[in-house]
């Protein structure tokens, strides 16, 4: 299976959007409803930005879209990391699962891996799902 993150808008209301995120890599596959406000996309943006021109090869940013446990919505977090100096770059993936059973105990981590361009062209759609219709999506890895 293919590395890849895809957000799909499934529903907007005022202040907030529906998405389905869906993670995959050779390992594991996640699909988890979110929900999140403009500031909330915005946020992503900006962390994705500053870790993608940071010259620090260390620099690690991570987004998390709520709180997480039991006694909230259903929470996707994306940790980005520089893999080398070739503009390869891992994002862990963690995300509760909603399939009944316990946030605590339901979820999953795992890594996706994608390149610079890659992640900054998400980066630059990643407002689209604020102004586009219920369907929209975008992919991580797509060129």
């Amino acid at each position: 299976m293919e590395d890849n993150i895809v957000f799909s808008k499934i529903w907007q209301d005022d202040c907030l959007i529906e998405l389905r995120v869906t993670c995959t890599s050779s390992v594991a596959s996640v699909i988890s409803s979110i929900y999140v406000s403009d500031y909330s996309i915005d946020e992503l943006i900006c962390k994705i930005k500053h870790f993608l021109y940071s010259k620090d090869r260390d620099e690690v940013s991570l987004w998390e879209s709520g709180g997480r446990g039991d006694g909230t919505v259903a929470c996707v977090s994306l940790r980005f990391l520089k893999k080398d100096a070739l503009g390869h770059i891992t994002v862990e993936v963690f995300a509760e699962i909603d399939d009944g059973g316990s946030y605590s105990e339901h979820n999953c981590c795992f890594f996706v891996n994608t390149e610079y361009g890659l992640l900054l062209n998400f980066c630059d759609r990643l407002v689209q799902p604020k102004e586009r219709p219920v369907g929209y999506e975008i992919q991580l890895n797509y060129s």
